[in-house]
């Protein structure tokens, strides 16, 4: 084994530090894959969540939802999310809309909105109840 899988895991978060965002959840992973029995922090696999296929919204919505043993309480790992992005036209907004819930510490947001997913209905229903943290909201508009 290399030195690498040796590291504290004070050490990965202060590498992942330096990183972009945009490319932290690829690393990580990328990480744990090679070194699977390293202690890499998991939670940065969810600080900056980017999905860019319709498929992912629910895969990451049954990995929120689904782990936890009651299912009115979310995984842990939704409290970890900070930054959500989606940046596909083609979604379940439905999904969407429940998946946005179950992350209770986002500060950012960014949905690209087609015409064929999402309803006004479906904002409505995203904002009616206050999102406590949110310092950053960008949605992008399909015509």
């Amino acid at each position: 084994m290399s030195a690498l899988a040796y590291l504290p895991p004070e050490l990965y978060t202060a590498v992942f530090n330096h990183l972009p965002p945009t490319s932290l959840q690829q690393t990580v992973l990328s990480l744990t894959r090679t070194l699977p029995y390293s202690p890499i922090p998991l939670y940065h696999l969810f600080q900056h969540i980017r999905l860019t296929h319709s498929d992912q919204a629910i895969q990451l919505y049954r990995r929120l939802r689904g782990t936890s043993s009651t299912p009115s309480t979310p995984d842990p790992a939704a409290a970890w999310i900070r930054e959500f992005s989606l940046e596909t036209w083609t979604v379940d907004a439905d999904v969407v809309v429940n998946l946005i819930r179950l992350m209770p510490r986002m500060t950012a947001l960014g949905l690209c909105i087609g015409p064929n997913n999402f309803a006004p209905e479906h904002l409505e229903e995203l904002f009616a109840k206050c999102i406590p943290g949110l310092k950053y909201l960008s949605l992008r508009f399909r015509p």
